[in-house]
């Protein structure tokens, strides 16, 4: 199986003067790559609209890690 992948430098609106994503980000990218990969595999906006189809997001998961929480 090969991977799809899609190469994304952030711009300066979706970052935080720290260079930190903004978490609403991630979403976009995700749905940028979505449109990527189904023009790649030969599938236009035009004729999934003239089919009445469209992509659904199913699942968004996003792990933060490990968040530890301060105490005084």
């Amino acid at each position: 199986m090969s991977v799809f992948t899609v190469t994304l430098t952030p711009r300066r609106y979706e970052t935080d003067f720290n260079g930190h994503v903004n978490a609403l980000m991630y979403f976009d990218w995700a749905d940028y790559a979505r449109g990527v990969f189904l023009g790649r595999a030969g599938v236009s906006v035009e004729t999934m609209v003239r089919h009445k189809l469209g992509p659904v997001l199913l699942e968004a998961e996003r792990s933060l890690g490990s968040v530890g929480v301060a105490t005084a």
